[in-house]
């Protein structure tokens, strides 16, 4: 077994090799078959993570080298060629504080860098941060001394927080303790679409799709468009956070259904077109829309519990009692649910960044395989020249410390686009 292996992985580097050096010979059927079973089953790609801590008086100088090994180890035991290098951010040096002065000014923020302190101005309020905006690649575990161990994943950010206590330290689990962090949380979709990888096809992948929503209502009883204006501020949050993976165009339309039919253009789904029907109106006249379901959006329901008659609670119940808000979560949970079992976003993750990223990821290696297969099958001159670009894609990704994983996902569907002839 292992003499093959040796030869493919050799075969491999040849290639890469004669690509590096401008050798204009010709790659073998076996150096194109040798890339692709290393991007299948071997592509060691790296996906740094920085590890932090901010008390400077925290001393365990072998703590990520023993993380490190734990990791590789757990990494190797499920047979996962990825690579997650840890980078130490921990205090190296504890400061000397001097209690001979007396300081009166302003609340100042004091960063320690390497062993020199410095003080900038305390910001007053935290800035808001827009969930849908993607974040920098920028992936870290951060920790702090708490009374329990546990672990919480950003929801935002490419970001863990482990809190550990005195008692793990002593029994010297910390580095366990990362190492899974690291696993079960801040890279757990990264390892469960690896292992699902053999049930995933390039060929599902939808660079594009347009989600047409349409209000069908009786004009006579509609009041206002603020139930659509919500829909909309709320689908373009979602698809700016899918963005990376998917680019969904989104159209929203409101049509008096008691005066005019839906375009069956609308109403037609396909691979590339997805249309959702609700109403707010009509409620026990229009079921279905030319075969399509459609959605009743109803009011919440009265509070029966009113609280304290002269509280805030009180007021705002009877508020929403005169004037019940339209409950629109459900629709738009179904909405968000089947834009992305249609787009392939298949392992669900609280932070959705991080589930697009890695399903980015696995998808632009598996379109790197589909491309040398596709390669191998027909070794024509012009996709013989496009070998040697798949080959300097591959070579950027083992390269790069931060990883485009949506620029390098469009690359290669453009390469497949080229050897198919497809437009």
């Amino acid at each position: 077994m292992l003499v093959p292996f040796l030869v493919s992985v050799l075969a491999a580097f040849v290639a890469y090799v004669r690509w590096g050096l401008g050798i204009s010979e010709e790659p073998s059927i076996a150096q194109i078959e040798a890339l692709r079973t290393y991007v299948a089953d071997l592509f060691a790609v790296k996906q740094p993570i920085r590890i932090r801590f901010h008390d400077t008086g925290f001393r365990f100088p072998d703590l990520v080298l023993a993380t490190q090994r734990q990791l590789d180890y757990q990494l190797a035991k499920l047979g996962i060629p990825y690579r997650y290098p840890l980078i130490d951010e921990l205090p190296k040096h504890i400061p000397r504080f001097g209690f001979n002065k007396t300081s009166t000014q302003s609340t100042r923020v004091f960063t320690l860098t390497d062993g020199a302190i410095s003080a900038t101005d305390a910001v007053e309020d935290a800035e808001e941060m827009d969930i849908s905006v993607t974040p920098p690649p920028d992936f870290s575990l951060d920790m702090a001394l708490g009374g329990n161990v546990g672990v919480w994943l950003d929801l935002v950010r490419f970001r863990a927080m482990m809190t550990y206590n005195l008692e793990s330290v002593h029994a010297n689990d910390l580095p366990f303790y990362l190492a899974q962090t690291i696993l079960d949380h801040l890279c757990e979709v990264d390892v469960k679409l690896y292992d699902m990888r053999h049930n995933i096809s390039f060929d599902d992948y939808v660079p594009k799709l347009t989600v047409n929503i349409v209000a069908a209502e009786d004009g006579a009883l509609k009041e206002s468009t603020v139930v659509e204006d919500a829909i909309e501020e709320l689908l373009l949050k979602h698809l700016e956070v899918i963005k990376p993976f998917v680019n969904v165009t989104p159209r929203l339309y409101t049509i008096d259904v008691t005066k005019n039919r839906i375009p069956r253009t609308i109403m037609k789904n396909t691979t590339d077109q997805i249309t959702f029907v609700f109403l707010t109106t009509l409620k026990g006249f229009l079921n279905q829309v030319d075969g399509a379901s459609v959605y009743h959006l109803l009011p919440d329901k009265p509070k029966t519990n009113l609280g304290d008659a002269y509280g805030t609670e009180y007021i705002e119940a009877q508020k929403l009692n005169e004037s019940p808000r339209i409950n629109i979560t459900n629709f738009l949970f179904s909405v968000f649910g089947e834009i992305e079992e249609r787009t392939g976003l298949r392992e669900k993750c609280s932070n959705k960044h991080l589930e697009v990223f890695f399903t980015t990821k696995l998808l632009t290696i598996k379109g790197i395989e589909k491309a040398l297969k596709l390669i191998k099958n027909d070794p024509n001159e012009a996709n013989l020249l496009t070998f040697w670009e798949v080959c300097k894609l591959v070579d950027l990704i083992l390269s790069e410390r931060e990883h485009n994983w949506s620029s390098h996902l469009k690359h290669i569907h453009e390469i497949i686009k080229k050897v198919t002839g497809t437009k």
